[in-house]
């Protein structure tokens, strides 16, 4: 993989989780204002010290299932596609070089969380990863639907 190649999957995570983020933001605001509360979401949901685990443990708690199966289900989806956005976000594209494949002896991977003698595989997580979304994306929007969330969203 190269470096061009590493942003374009890299942006993409890192695009679709920052969106999946705000819609458990209004989720999350909705549930506890009845409306979509701009200085909430801002202030204290988009604050630094504010983690995915945290919204994700606070969307757990307020997410009303009658299928827990399913609801668990979805959740852990969530908490992976997270640790996959956190393998791209703390990479940075510098490992790469611009023409080079990525090997073992050179500049340009990036050790595995989990097994840090293994490399992590970023075409496999990315695709992972979109595979994951495509369960979870409907589901998060048919939560925001259920909790009255108003689309499009006017801040």
């Amino acid at each position: 993989m190269d470096r061009k190649r590493f942003e374009e999957l890299r942006r993409n995570v890192l695009d679709k989780f920052n969106n999946l983020e705000m819609l458990i933001n209004l989720a999350i605001s909705t549930y506890y204002f009845r409306e979509t509360n701009k200085d909430f979401i801002f202030r204290v949901l988009n604050n630094t010290f504010f983690s995915s685990s945290l919204r994700i443990d606070i969307l757990s708690k307020i997410i009303k299932d009658s299928d827990k199966k399913r609801f668990n289900g979805t959740i852990n989806k969530i908490r992976q596609m997270s640790n996959i956005r956190n393998y791209f976000a703390h990479i940075t594209p510098q490992y790469f070089d611009l023409n080079e494949e990525i090997t073992m002896e050179k500049v340009g991977w990036f050790p595995h969380p989990r097994d840090p003698s293994k490399r992590i595989n970023l075409e496999e997580e990315h695709e992972k990863f979109f595979e994951l979304e495509k369960g979870v994306h409907p589901y998060i929007l048919g939560v925001c639907n259920i909790l009255g969330v108003k689309f499009p969203v006017k801040f």
